[in-house]
């Protein structure tokens, strides 16, 4: 799965990662010995690599490309990665509430 991103709000207690599968996990500190899973939105772009935290609005920006396939690898050489399919997915913006709306 693999994590691209985290980010902590103190504000909610809530813990923002967001996976390279295309899913955002939030996470709600109930008490220090105490975390519940929220939600796992799935995001319209899979490749995200920034996260951060707007702690004045709570709210998350995620920041990435989709990538498009990968290519060929030349003979005996490495794999190399796919080139971004454009910023389709650039200053995506989510709004979340320790109600999970």
């Amino acid at each position: 799965m693999g994590v691209d991103g985290a980010v902590f709000n103190p504000a909610t207690m809530e813990a923002f990662s967001s996976q390279r599968d295309g899913t955002l996990t939030i996470v709600k500190e109930n008490s220090p010995t105490s975390f519940v899973v929220e939600q796992n939105p799935q995001r319209r772009c899979r490749a995200r690599r920034t996260l951060t935290l707007d702690s004045k609005t709570n709210q998350i920006l995620l920041i990435g490309a989709e990538f498009g396939a990968p290519p060929t690898p030349p003979a005996g050489g490495r794999r190399t990665r796919p080139a971004a399919a454009g910023p389709s997915c650039a200053g995506v913006v989510f709004r979340f509430s320790s109600s999970g709306k």
